[in-house]
């Protein structure tokens, strides 16, 4: 599984917006990769989203994530596994709170075999005690 980053400008991101992309990236491996320890350390317990598994309604708290983890989990485990390549386009931080928060914002693609899957996808990070926390994102997927 690979992960990289292209920016579509020249402008390189600050100190504080690197710590976020780079957060986003180790997130975005522990999704592809099913990593549950990862995830659950990345993300509050209360996470909220909108994505499209959730049809419309807005998920609050791990359990509905860590069911298609388990899942793809399980599926991975085939030997034939496909090879993934994942891309986080044209990452865009904005710092928020005073630098308490931030958001993300990026188009996301998944390589497997000859298949590209596009969604669009933002997230919000918060400062905590114990460090940076994933507590809202919304995907969209791309037909």
């Amino acid at each position: 599984i690979t992960v990289s980053r292209f920016f579509q400008s020249d402008n390189m991101p600050s100190k504080e917006e690197q710590e976020i992309i780079s957060l986003t990236e180790e997130l975005l491996e522990a999704i592809i990769t099913c990593n549950v320890g990862v995830y659950e350390k990345l993300c509050e317990k209360n996470l909220t989203c909108f994505e499209p598994e959730a049809k419309g309604v807005l998920v609050t708290g791990l359990p509905f994530h860590l069911h298609y983890m388990q899942k793809m989990g399980l599926s991975n485990l085939n030997p034939d596994k496909a090879v993934i390549s994942q891309h986080m386009v044209n990452p865009t931080v904005r710092m928020l709170a005073g630098g308490q928060s931030a958001m993300i914002a990026y188009t996301r693609l998944i390589q497997k075999n000859m298949a590209t899957i596009q969604s669009e996808e933002t997230r919000i990070w918060e400062k905590q005690e114990a460090g940076w926390i994933c507590v809202h994102f919304h995907r969209s997927t791309v037909p």
